[in-house]
């Protein structure tokens, strides 16, 4: 029973291997070749309530930890939705981690519209730990990560920045250590407003 019990571990340490292999694979195929974005027009809204829903319960944030302000007057967007998710997804898990040694965690979310530009923008600020001038000028290189070792593959921003350009939009980043981080996301608006 010993060696059944060892080889049903094996198997599933085998099994569990494979699967984050797979992960990595499709990761950097994704990040290598993204698929060409499928535009199409959608309010922003929605999709950032559903994130900020998702990541209140996945890092035990509060309401007041986490604010989302949208404005009164904000258009449609028009890009491809589930890489425009996977972007914001990616700038939210990299606050939430930034902030994981912050004692009063604090992430706003605002997004407005830049009638100028004809640009809606989302701008992501958290209190975590912040960036080197080093560390933002590389923040954004693909396998480039400040974390630990195996924490990360060093794709998540660089990903991030790749969504918004194909998108027809802008990803910028300023930070400072011990203030935190802002990233700065413009993406067309849908013509019309």
């Amino acid at each position: 029973i010993a060696n059944e019990e060892e080889a049903r571990h094996a198997a599933e340490i085998i099994a569990d291997q494979t699967h984050q292999t797979s992960t990595i694979v499709s990761e950097l195929m994704d990040f290598a070749k993204p698929a060409p974005p499928q535009p199409s027009t959608w309010p922003i809204g929605p999709l950032l309530g559903e994130l900020r829903r998702y990541w209140m319960v996945h890092a035990s944030l509060s309401d007041p930890q986490f604010q989302l302000v949208l404005s009164d007057d904000l258009p449609a967007v028009h890009a491809d939705a589930e890489q425009t998710r996977k972007l914001f997804d990616e700038l939210i898990r990299n606050a939430v981690e930034a902030m994981a040694d912050t004692s009063n965690r604090r992430l706003m979310v605002n997004c407005s519209y830049n009638v100028a530009d004809d640009r809606v923008v989302v701008r992501i600020e958290d209190n975590g730990a912040g960036m080197t001038a080093d560390v933002l000028e590389r923040a954004t290189d693909p396998f480039f990560s400040f974390r630990p070792a195996g924490r990360g593959r060093g794709l998540g921003l660089s990903r991030a920045v790749r969504f918004a350009e194909i998108n027809g939009g802008q990803l910028r980043l300023a930070s400072r250590p011990g203030y935190g981080t802002v990233a700065v996301v413009s993406l067309p608006a849908a013509s019309g407003g």
